[in-house]
Order: structure tokens, then sequence, then C-alpha cells
């Protein structure tokens, strides 16, 4: 389960950039790696062999379960990025 196509970064490295057959299409994609721990938290499209496709160039797409370890994804899930 993937979370939305999004533009911005924090606290992340960008790794080297591969050619992956992804479901949309054949992509030049390179993983992105969370800064506190190094493990694979999702990738970044680097480019888009098709036209229709080229939206998602510079996008990255984080893993939510990479990301929020073992908890119950069948429900709805809030993170709240501003605690009080």
């Amino acid at each position: 389960m993937y979370t939305r196509v999004c533009d911005f970064r924090v606290n992340i490295t960008v790794g080297a950039p591969e050619e992956r057959s992804m479901f949309s299409g054949l992509h030049i994609v390179a993983d992105i790696f969370c800064c506190c721990c190094g493990g694979i938290i999702g990738w970044k499209y680097e480019a888009a062999h098709e036209s229709n496709r080229r939206y998602e160039e510079g996008k990255f797409v984080l893993e939510r379960g990479r990301i929020v370890g073992e908890m119950d994804l069948s429900r709805e899930l809030f993170i709240d990025t501003h605690p009080e």
C-alpha cells in the first residue's frame, strides 16, 4: 500500500537511479532511504518512458508499510504532523 505521489522530501537520501518495470510502465526510479535508520521507505520517479506518465517525474512515493511498521492498515490511518 502506497501513499500519494508527492513533491516534497524531508529526512531522506536518494539512491542511484535504475530502470524498473512498474505497474504503470517502464520508469527510471531511485530508492529513497530514511536518514535515521537507513531503511528503504519508497522511491523517486526520475524519468518515465511514456509521455502520458511524465507528470510523475521528480515525484516521491512513500510505502506506508515501511514507515509505520506493524500497524493494522485495514482501518483509516491518521498521523498528526503538527502535534501541540
